[in-house]
Order: C-alpha cells, then structure tokens, then sequence
C-alpha cells in the first residue's frame, strides 16, 4: 500500500536524520577508545549538524569571526579553540533537546 511506503519512508527519514546528526556530535565530543575513529570534521570543516548549529548560535556574535576563522583548520589549537567554543555554546546540551524533540515529531 502506498499509505504504508509514505509512513516507512518518513520514519526511515528520522531515523537516518538522528542517527547522522549524532554521528556528527560524536566526531566532535565522542571517545576515539568507544567510537573506534578519530573525528576529523573540524579539520575537514564539514557543514555538520554541530557546525550549523554552532553558526546559527553564533548568528551576529563576535565569536562569529573566531568560528569562521579556526573551523576548517587542522592545527590542534585551532582545533582546541573549536572545541571550547563549542563547550561554551552548550551543543551538547543542545543536541539533547534537539534529540529529544526530533524523536517525539
């Protein structure tokens, strides 16, 4: 039935969708020992759920500048700087809600 292929495929949608977007936190924040890989998507500055949210956060910001300035950059300071200010946005938190809110839809 066509009802049932619609529903399958949106489901299939959300769960591809969070299943990503926690990938994408756990490059940036996850422990190489648990999660088997090394996250590079700072250096490779990917546009992932963490950075997008991180610009949106940062929309008309100072820290704005710092961001497009050290993402994309492999230096382990640049890196570092990401990082904190990835901390100090609370995009861990964030992802939670996000998480919590996308599972309820």
């Amino acid at each position: 039935r066509l009802d049932n292929h619609q529903l399958v495929r949106q489901l299939a949608y959300k769960i591809g969708f969070l299943f990503q977007s926690q990938d994408d936190l756990l490059d940036v924040f996850g422990d190489p020992n648990v999660t088997g890989k090394i996250g590079t998507d700072i250096q490779d500055g990917k546009c992932t759920w963490v950075s997008v949210r991180a610009a949106q956060k940062l929309r008309g910001k100072p820290e704005m500048n710092e961001f497009k300035e050290d993402y994309g950059k492999s230096t382990p300071e640049k890196v570092a700087n990401i990082k904190k200010l990835l901390d100090k946005l609370k995009i861990r938190d964030e992802f939670s809600t996000f998480q919590r809110k996308f599972s309820e839809k």
